[in-house]
């Protein structure tokens, strides 16, 4: 059985001035199950690797490899891992990171329904949170419990907008449907993620495309793009099951007559549930904007021509982004150019 040496007061692993403590792993556990089932109030929130939160120290080389994914060069070369993710299969030494990033208080400005079951949430920070359009942040609930969603809004909007499921009798999600008001005041980390718009060659295309609330961070990038005068063309491509669940339609609508260099795609597998004229030249239409019936997959595998040359930017389900980034890879779209934010269920 492998054994876990924590070292509970101290901040870095190579200052074992500090008592330690000894602690059998049972099987299939992480260094973050086995703390919190000894009593061992450990920072954590997503537990999927994403909002960084649970950030440990170890002697460099010593954490496996999928508990540093994420992490810049510098935070592995220092002995920084994610104990969520890191599953050790011989003895490890630990200790707390100072660098986990920090809480922010945040008051919400309001709530609306965006669709039956999109919640738009936008939060004022009580100080200056410097981020960037498409990143994502961590939404704590008192008492410990966190989700990290995409940031939809801009710096120059002046708050926090999030686009959030919701998902009946969730954790957060549900409790920020029903509970949370306006005026009420909310704690929020980080922000992390490399997924936004690259000032430079603004005459280069950019392809960006999602499912669900991965149109959150998609909307956030093709604003900060507009402002900084990109004038390469810009296609927006958004799938869904079915009509019903796109949200923001006529915003993007609008977006896309601004701007004669965005396109907006709307691919629906499945008809609307009541009738709608989902052809090219549906008089919802605008010129640059096309509601069809189509699946997403195979759109972005025939109709982009050629990637060479674009920025793509995927958003959504984990599967989806991976089979998305495999087929614009395939398509001509340079690895390094391809940027995702892949949204991971939560592990309890």
């Amino acid at each position: 059985m492998t054994s876990l040496t924590y070292f509970p007061d101290s901040s870095d692993s190579s200052a074992l001035e500090a008592e330690s403590v000894e602690i059998a792993l049972l099987e299939n556990e992480s260094v973050l199950q086995a703390l919190l089932r000894n009593g061992y109030e450990i920072p954590n929130g997503c537990r999927a690797g994403a909002c960084q939160s649970c950030l440990m120290k170890t002697e460099p080389g010593k954490a496996q490899k999928a508990s540093l994914v994420g992490l810049k060069p510098s935070q592995v070369e220092s002995g920084l891992f994610l104990s969520c993710s890191c599953y050790p299969d011989e003895p490890l030494v630990v200790a707390h990171s100072n660098q986990q990033p920090g809480r922010q208080k945040t008051t919400v400005l309001n709530k609306t329904w965006l669709n039956a079951n999109i919640l738009q949430l936008r939060l004022k920070p009580d100080s200056d949170f410097d981020f960037r359009a498409g990143q994502y942040a961590t939404l704590w609930k008192p008492g410990g419990e966190a989700r990290c969603y995409s940031i939809a809004s801009t710096p120059e909007d002046g708050y926090l907008e999030f686009h959030i499921k919701h998902i009946p009798g969730g954790a957060i999600s549900h409790w920020l449907a029903k509970d949370v008001q306006s005026g009420d005041s909310l704690e929020v980390q980080g922000p992390l993620g490399d997924c936004f718009y690259l000032p430079g060659e603004q005459d280069k295309p950019l392809l960006l495309s999602g499912i669900g609330t991965g149109l959150a961070p998609l909307l956030g990038i093709i604003r900060d793009a507009l402002t900084q005068g990109h004038c390469g063309p810009i296609s927006l491509v958004l799938g869904a099951q079915t009509p019903d669940n796109f949200y923001l339609v006529e915003q993007l609508v609008a977006l896309a007559e601004k701007h004669s260099n965005l396109a907006v795609h709307f691919l629906s597998q499945l008809p609307a549930s009541e009738p709608r004229d989902l052809s090219a030249d549906s008089p919802q239409s605008a010129s640059k904007t096309q509601f069809l019936q189509a699946d997403i997959y195979q759109w972005l595998g025939s109709e982009i021509a050629n990637l060479k040359e674009s920025r793509v930017y995927l958003c959504g389900a984990e599967s989806f982004v991976h089979k998305a980034k495999k087929i614009c890879f395939l398509g001509g779209a340079a690895m390094s150019a391809i940027h995702a934010d892949s949204f991971t269920p939560y592990q309890s």
